[in-house]
């Protein structure tokens, strides 16, 4: 590979390098977080549980169980919730959430079999008691009285259970685990794929060409771009925000720019630098700001320094790409025969 020997470009390559590992390496941590504290979670013993039904003043954080004989009520009913007023062997009304697959066995529960549910207590919220209460007066029998407040905190107390088939505590730390490593997994890809891309562009370049780059990279004449790690030197054109891209300009046939809206609103703008290879470079520039157009200058510089560049994204550049596309694969084709 062909040493650079610019502190510039280095600095541009160092500092892209060094923003992908980071991102990498906080998302990596998150997941590995989230995973050691599922795995505690899984080992904790909550000890035996206590029945709710016969201690009335418990707080919340308590592992408890109801011998539910009975369904009241339907609160919510999801694919990830089920909240129901239920009652225990003393016929005592509880508000418990579970999963919906125990909800269905509730079904089955009777006087004389009835099913066991273990959880942790948790604080009633003023705004799921008043959503509780009026779901209830919603859709109650015509001939049950109204639930009140009063009502409601008398029958069913200042907490609720959480319940499900098995703590699944962990089993949420370990999804946020998962999620946080199929982000990281990724940026870990993309670092190998980028750090290759820079091997095979700098093993490209012959001794004279990166001798030549490195002069040209500090000389005082370049232009560089910082925030988007570009410079414009006499001869190339040196991307290295995303990746590393080395262009020259006389092997440019056509730039122009495109703007990426998201709800109408403008969240990204690119130089896009097609060669006469058909290769398509974009260099980000929105970090710039939208309301300056550094866009239309850099195009301005790199259409200058070949005037046979087309310049804009017209029909008629369209057009004429497309037919010059078309003939650079038949002769491409040609040459593969012969």
């Amino acid at each position: 590979m062909n040493k650079i020997n610019s502190e510039k470009f280095w600095k541009g390559i160092k500092k892209a390098r060094k923003t992908r590992y980071v991102c990498t390496a906080i998302l990596a941590i998150i997941a590995v977080v989230f995973g050691i504290i599922g795995f505690i979670e899984s080992k904790r013993d909550l000890g035996a549980p206590i029945d709710l039904s016969k201690d009335t003043k418990l707080n919340a954080g308590e592992y408890v169980y109801i011998d539910v004989v009975d369904r009241l009520f339907t609160f919510v009913d999801s694919d990830y919730s089920s909240v129901h007023f239920v009652w225990d062997t003393s016929f005592k009304v509880h508000l418990v959430d579970i999963l919906p697959g125990l909800a269905k066995e509730l079904d089955k529960a009777t006087v004389d079999n009835p099913i066991r549910i273990m959880g942790i207590t948790k604080d009633i919220t003023d705004e799921t008691r008043d959503d509780a209460i009026e779901l209830f007066n919603r859709y109650k029998n015509m001939d049950a009285e109204p639930l009140t407040i009063n009502k409601f905190d008398n029958a069913v107390g200042k907490i609720y259970t959480y319940a499900r088939e098995k703590q699944t505590n962990e089993n949420v730390l370990y999804a946020f685990a998962l999620i946080f490593l199929g982000f990281a997994l990724p940026f870990a890809i993309a670092i190998l794929f980028i750090e290759n891309k820079i091997k095979r562009v700098l093993k490209k370049l012959s001794p004279e060409e990166a001798e030549l780059i490195s002069s040209e990279v500090e000389n005082e004449g370049t232009i560089i771009y910082e925030k988007v790690d570009m410079f414009l030197t006499e001869n190339y054109i040196i991307s290295l925000g995303k990746s590393i891209d080395i262009t020259k300009y006389r092997d440019v046939v056509w730039v122009y720019h495109t703007d990426l809206r998201q709800n109408g609103v403008l969240s990204n703008r690119y130089v896009n630098i097609i060669t006469d290879k058909f290769e398509d470079h974009s260099v980000p520039i929105i970090p710039y700001g939208k309301t300056r157009d550094i866009h239309l200058e850099i195009i301005d510089i790199i259409a200058s320094k070949n005037t046979n560049i087309l310049v804009g994204y017209t029909d008629e550049n369209i057009e004429v790409m497309k037919t010059a596309k078309e003939e650079y694969k038949r002769n491409k084709d040609i040459k593969t025969d012969l």
